[in-house]
């Protein structure tokens, strides 16, 4: 978490360590013990890159190359949007 906040917003040690900390403690507190989904941020130019290049034949290529299950690809190509 503090190589995030070193990364993406420049904040230095110990700033970003404390921060990262405090994130995370905070997290923990509102939802210990609970599943939480955190989606990608790109999920729907994933999703249209995953249409494009599905041709009915190329299931297991496009399942590996995003990391997905077959249930899931046949999914994503249903919903267009």
């Amino acid at each position: 978490m503090s190589d995030i906040l070193r990364d993406r917003l420049a904040v230095q040690d110990p700033w970003a360590t404390a921060m990262a900390e405090a994130i995370v403690q905070g997290l923990s507190a509102k939802f210990g013990g609970a599943l939480v989904y955190v989606p990608r941020p790109d999920r729907k130019s994933r999703d249209e890159r995953i249409r494009l290049m599905f041709n009915g034949a190329n299931l297991q290529q496009v399942c590996d190359q995003f990391g997905l299950s077959q249930r899931q690809v046949y999914r994503i190509c249903r919903r267009r949007k």
